[in-house]
């Protein structure tokens, strides 16, 4: 008696930031290979990731290249940054293949949520949040807390948070917020994996 082929699920973590230094993103891509899913796992690589995903037949690590030093006013830098940020990811997102879903770290929302949801909707992905912080919370600490840049951050992490399938917080005060303030009701505060399996 044959047994029953072993269906391959992928998923794609994205981490908008240095892989090495982003733990909780690195678990959940460990997890995740170890749960018999093919991993693409897209971020910058500024330091050594866990020798766990480096040496996982499951796990592909995509280099994003870092957005290249220019002498530019903060705003403008802001902008071109991001627009790189996107288009870097964006292209990284089109070379693999359909995942079941895209797991992606926030902050930064500019651009992740954006392009994260926009691709999900194409390949009709699931988009997953784990939410570290709010993106306009840590750009008001450098700039005037109503700016428009602050204002602009705000509304597109709220308009794209609130469209994820799923989602992950590290703390429960963060999870009250979200769901008393944000209207994102799909939220867990874990670090744990296991509520992927579901979608």
């Amino acid at each position: 008696m044959k047994n029953a082929p072993v269906t391959i699920e992928h998923a794609c973590v994205v981490v908008l930031g240095d892989i090495g230094r982003s733990p909780r993103m690195q678990y959940h891509a460990k997890s995740l290979a170890e749960s018999r899913y093919l991993v693409d796992l897209i971020g910058y690589v500024e330091s050594k990731p866990l020798e766990d995903l480096t040496s996982s037949a499951n796990v592909k690590i995509h280099r994003l290249n870092p957005f290249p030093e220019l002498n530019l006013p903060s705003v403008l830098k802001y902008v071109f940054k991001s627009l790189w940020q996107a288009l870097t990811l964006l292209v990284a997102l089109i070379s693999i293949h359909k995942p079941r879903f895209v797991l992606c770290q926030n902050p930064p929302a500019i651009p992740t949520l954006v392009v994260v949801y926009v691709y999900c909707l194409v390949t009709r992905s699931k988009m997953i949040v784990d939410w570290h912080n709010y993106t306009h919370s840590i750009l008001a600490i450098s700039s005037a807390p109503d700016g428009f840049i602050v204002r602009v951050a705000k509304a597109i992490e709220f308009h794209f948070g609130r469209k994820a399938a799923a989602g992950f917080c590290v703390t429960k005060a963060m999870q009250a917020d979200l769901g008393d303030n944000w209207s994102v009701r799909k939220s867990h505060q874990s670090s744990s994996t296991k509520n992927l399996h579901r979608f």
